[in-house]
């Protein structure tokens, strides 16, 4: 896939500055259209989630925990956090992996956390816990009650849209749903009260600095935003794989400034500087590393199991059923069994892959649909599988050789290719070939700043001073 055209057409049509009773709603909806309607028809792509079904008790019981812990809300901590609601079970405790580690070092801060499914997990150690359950049932009962507006709404962006919607759909053989007005302007509905109450929430907790994960989350670029309005500073901590045509991070040259955007972005190395185009400037793109990789590394030892070798197949659910039909292929063409395979599922597969991947389930392969740390199989495996994956970046960095295969957004890993980290296959016949092929580890320096946890603590009390 190409964003350039895409960008193209957003400068042409000067996308970035169309508003809808003061909301940027293209600024919203991008990295969705992109990501979720033109490359998922292109690349043939799955749904990236589980479906799950309403429960109204439960909607009910963790609102009334939301409406409590936002009573209970601290004032002024020294970092709000904005954590990953998809946690991961460790030592007993569902732990956010990318902010946990190191916010527990500073003696205030606070966490923002949205549903995963509909919960949240616990136990977990986090100190003061937010819950924005109860910001997004006001929202979806005031989009409800707004029909009118609606429909004076979508006529609006029929207008502002129908000709750049044309375009796209052109430049990349797409047909867009009249569904997706009705997204957009759901979106611009419920804006206005949105950024009220975040707005509202910021005031009273009054945080010096917001460190979050997952910026383009609609909540999160409203609370970036509203941020930039009270002065208080923003921080992004890279949670995957950046690349070129990651709408996320891939904007116009032009474009400066983007108040919806955090205000400085603390990455793994380096290496993912060059793949990305955003509204900030060098100085504010910081090569930190990553605490909890860094930690692990450190403390699982070395293979000792050498009668098997482990191949590692990291899953997703957009390439999910093309990978386990590919695992499947493998362990039937190892007729010696001189492979032990192991297929670990991303976390928004674990509630329906059974029936998703019926042919998996009937397997004798190892399936890991239990939220434990993914070091662990690192640890224990010799090759790891995937398509775009970060854990494939992680595992790189415990020394396994890693193969790509080739479907869906295999392209965003060219780099890591054409670096020589990895080996691309097409095919089981490819694959079993690469496995049985003695390969030199590559270190992977490159991809993973070292020190990261004193990196990272560093650099937040430097900016905790400015």
């Amino acid at each position: 896939m190409n964003i350039q055209k895409f960008i193209e057409i957003e400068e042409k049509y000067n996308l970035y500055e169309k508003k809808i009773n003061d909301c940027p709603y293209w600024i919203f909806a991008r990295f969705e259209l992109w990501n979720y309607n033109i490359c998922k028809t292109q690349l043939d792509l799955g749904n990236r989630n589980s479906s799950i079904k309403f429960h109204f008790w439960k909607r009910l019981i963790n609102t009334l925990k939301s409406l409590i812990s936002i009573i209970k809300s601290p004032r002024n901590p020294d970092i709000l956090v904005l954590n990953h609601e998809r946690r991961i079970l460790s030592d007993g405790y569902y732990n956010c992996v990318y902010t946990d580690e190191i916010t527990s070092e500073f003696d205030f801060t606070a966490n923002i956390e949205e549903p995963f499914e509909e919960g949240h997990f616990t136990p977990t150690k986090t100190k003061n816990l937010i819950y924005s359950d109860l910001i997004n049932v006001l929202l979806s009962i005031y989009r409800k009650m707004s029909f009118f507006s609606m429909q004076k709404i979508k006529q609006k962006l029929i207008i502002q849209l129908q000709k750049p919607l044309s375009e796209l759909s052109e430049a990349y053989n797409w047909k867009f749903k009249n569904e997706l007005y009705t997204t957009i302007a759901n979106m611009i509905i419920s804006y206005k009260l949105h950024k009220y109450l975040y707005k509202k929430l910021l005031k009273h907790i009054s945080p010096k600095l917001i460190l979050e994960v997952v910026y383009y989350n609609p909540s999160r670029m409203i609370i970036n935003s509203v941020a930039k309005e009270l002065n208080i500073k923003t921080i992004e901590l890279q949670h995957g794989t950046m690349y070129n045509d990651h709408a996320a991070y891939h904007y116009s040259q032009n474009l400066k400034k983007l108040n919806e955007f955090p205000d400085d972005i603390f990455l793994f190395s380096d290496f993912w500087k060059k793949n990305i185009t955003v509204p900030l400037s060098q100085n504010h793109l910081h090569s930190i590393g990553f605490p909890l990789f860094d930690k692990n590394r450190k403390s699982y030892p070395p293979k000792t199991n050498i009668d098997k070798k482990a191949v590692l197949f990291i899953s997703q659910g957009t390439i999910g059923l093309q990978l386990s039909k590919l695992a499947i292929k493998l362990a039937e063409q190892d007729k010696s069994k001189n492979y032990k395979i192991i297929y670990k599922l991303h976390p928004s597969e674990y509630s329906d892959w059974q029936i998703k991947y019926s042919e998996l389930s009937k397997s004798d392969i190892e399936v890991i649909d239990k939220r434990n740390c993914i070091y662990e199989y690192f640890a224990q495996s010799d090759y790891v599988v995937g398509v775009y994956s970060t854990a494939i970046f992680e595992a790189i960095g415990f020394g396994l050789k890693a193969l790509i295969y080739k479907v869906g957004h295999y392209d965003v890993m060219s780099d890591l290719i054409n670096d020589g980290y990895a080996t691309l296959i097409d095919s089981p016949e490819e694959l079993l070939h690469e496995l049985n092929l003695i390969n030199k580890t590559c270190p992977s320096e490159k991809l993973w700043q070292p020190n990261a946890f004193n990196n990272m603590k560093n650099k937040i009390n430097d900016l905790l001073k400015i």
